[in-house]
Formats: structure tokens, sequence, C-alpha cells
């Protein structure tokens, strides 16, 4: 990783006297950029370019590190994690990991030929994931009779997109997790987990993580793939467990004058995870949101009292399928599937977007304001 030569601990970070982002840095004049979610007085200027060099390269947005190293350009600004840059590179793998959402700011192109993870993996947040809120999935609940065990499915996590509800048993299912963040000025954050399954102690999906790359020139994405899907919920075992709800997609803002993607774009929510057998085979666990348009399966039921879990939201625009609910047929109910996240291209009213060959799943949201 090639950031700068010189490391620091600051949260705020220095100023250094050339122009950068300002148009006068040196009396910080009005800036010619001030990307959505910062305001002027956060920037710093005179960021040198970004290059990585592992591969995969990992971005920590908690200790505020690429591959372990610190640097006075990479700083904390209202609860964000912030990588000031004047050109930026991704050329290798980036895994991004941390509890804050990540924001790149350029004063020059972003060019990324490469992997981009931010995703949820089964219970292990995406960076900047919701952990509570209107978005996070109920949970199941559980009923004993006699000697025989019901248990509901946990409800899937909301988010661009509302969750699947849990499979109701002899008691009512999770509830799904409602949608937030309507408008690309709301608060950058990732998805919402999915609710436990009645009985279980663990296991629901976690929301998928929050990326705002922008750029005061141009965007180009041509790498495989950018992933903020949602984790799979957790399958019960060989118990009388509910499944739990698969957690939904996260954030993905892209913003600048020019936007090109040709690359595969995905912040699908994972599917809910199969109800316990209540005997020797258990439930699987429901698949993270897929890199690509298709929906992530639920978990199978055990044998023989388990229910399937719910898929999870998926699909471009002419596809696009919300989260399914968890399957009641058996005792101990499915979680519900992890409702979609969000894809924002913010960009200037003149010159709109070139998504040519792209596949972007939820589809994005197109906001023309950019000054």
């Amino acid at each position: 990783m090639s950031v700068t030569a010189s490391c620091g601990t600051s949260s705020d970070g220095p100023t250094p006297p050339d122009a950068g982002l300002f148009s006068d840095a040196g009396s910080q004049a009005p800036a010619v950029f001030v990307p959505i979610h910062l305001t002027q007085d956060a920037l710093i200027a005179g960021a040198p370019d970004l290059t990585v060099t592992d591969n995969p390269t990992t971005i920590d947005t908690t200790a505020l590190t690429i591959d372990g190293t610190t640097s006075p350009y990479f700083v904390q600004r209202d609860g964000y994690a912030v990588l000031f840059a004047n050109r930026a590179v991704v050329d290798h793998d980036v895994a991004i990991t941390g509890a804050r959402p990540l924001i790149v700011v350029a004063d020059g192109d972003v060019t990324v030929t490469a992997r981009i993870d931010l995703g949820a993996h089964g219970s292990v947040a995406g960076p900047g994931a919701a952990t509570s809120g209107s978005g996070v999935g109920g949970p199941g609940s559980t009923f004993m009779s006699g000697e025989e065990r019901a248990s509901s499915g946990g409800g899937g996590g909301g988010h661009g997109s509302p969750g699947g509800a849990g499979g109701p048993s002899e008691t009512p299912g999770g509830t799904a997790g409602m949608v937030y963040g309507a408008q690309p000025s709301d608060s950058l954050i990732g998805g919402s987990p999915g609710g436990l399954g009645g009985n279980a102690v663990s296991g629901g999906g976690a929301g998928g993580g929050a990326l705002q790359i922008s750029s005061a020139t141009s965007i180009s994405i041509t790498g495989p793939h950018i992933a903020a899907g949602g984790g799979g919920g957790h399958g019960e075992g060989g118990t009388s467990d509910g499944g739990s709800g698969g957690g939904a997609g996260g954030e993905l803002l892209f913003e600048a004058p020019a936007i090109t993607i040709a690359s595969t774009i995905a912040a699908n929510g994972g599917g809910g995870g199969g109800g316990g057998g209540g005997g020797t085979q258990g439930g699987t666990d429901g698949a993270d949101g897929l890199i690509g348009d298709a929906p992530a399966p639920g978990g199978v039921g055990g044998v023989p009292q388990g229910s399937d879990g719910g898929n999870g939201a998926a699909g471009t625009t002419a596809s696009f399928v919300d989260a399914q609910p968890g399957a009641s047929n058996n005792s101990k109910a499915g979680g519900g599937g992890g409702g979609a996240g969000r894809i924002w291209l913010r960009y200037e009213a003149a010159t709109p977007p070139t998504t040519a060959g792209a596949v972007i799943s939820p589809p994005a949201q197109l906001d023309p304001t950019l000054p």
C-alpha cells in the first residue's frame, strides 16, 4: 500500500499548504468539491496518490489502518472513516473491515480494476453495518406443548427493501426488518441484521457494509465486482430452534462528474437459516448475499421437523425479487431472507453515468444533483 511517506494517529490530520481539494488552501476559500456526508472544514488538502499493493489489501475502519499502517490522510470524521487521496488506483483486491463506514475522497480520478469486498459473512458484519433501529429483524419465539417444542423463525433484516418475515409455528414468526435510508443525504450506513430464531441464542445474519467513493473528476469501475451483501442466517443444527433471519445488503455510493461502471455491483440480502430438525439432521445456513443478481438461497430445514429459510432480496430493474419469508410447514420454522441494500450514483445532470455491461443489484438509484 502506498498513501504517504509519513504516518500518524491524529484524528484530525494536517492541512498541507497546497491546493488539493481547495481552490485556495492557504486561505481555505470555498471548496471546489465537497463530497456528500462531509463538510468543507472536514477536508484535508494535499493528499498523495493512493495505490494498493497487497493482494488482498485490508482496510480497517476501526483502527484507521491500511495493511496495519496508519496515515495522516486516513482519519475519523463524524463517525465515518475517511481516506483522502489525490488520485486512487485499486488494481489489487481490497477487503474492508471495521465498525465505521468508509468514505474515499479523491481530488482526481478513481480507477477500480480489482475486487472490493465489504459484505457480511454469516454473523460477521460488514464495515459500518447497522446494529439497531427499525431495520433489524425481529426474533422468533418458542412454545412448549407437553414434550414438543415449536419454534418460529427470525425475521430478515431490512434496508433498501424490507426483510422477509420469519416463518410462524405455534407462535408468530419474527417481524420483517423495515426500510430506511431513502435519500442519498441520509446517513451512510450498512444493512441491518436478521433476528434470532425462536429458542436460538445466536445466528442472525449480519448486515453488509457501507462504502462511499467520491471523486472531483471521475470514477471508473471495471473490476470483477464490488460486493456489500448481507450475511446468511444460521440454520439450527439438530435442535428445536427456529432458523435465524438473513442480514440486509449494505450501501454503496459513488459520486463524480463522470461515472463509468462495467462491473458487477451487488448489495443483496442474505438467505434465512433453515429450522432445526428436532432430531439428528439439522437445518443448514442461509447463503450470504450473492455477487450478481440472483437471490441468496435460504437454508434447508432439518429432518424431520425443520422448515426452509427464505431467499434474500436481489435482482436488476427487470428481475428484482423481494426477500422471502421463512417457511412454516413444520414445527421448527425457517428464518426470513434479508432485504436488499442501496446503491447510489450521484452525478452532474448533464453527464449521466455510463453502465453498459454492468450488473447492478439491487438497481442503482440515480441522484443528478452533484453541483
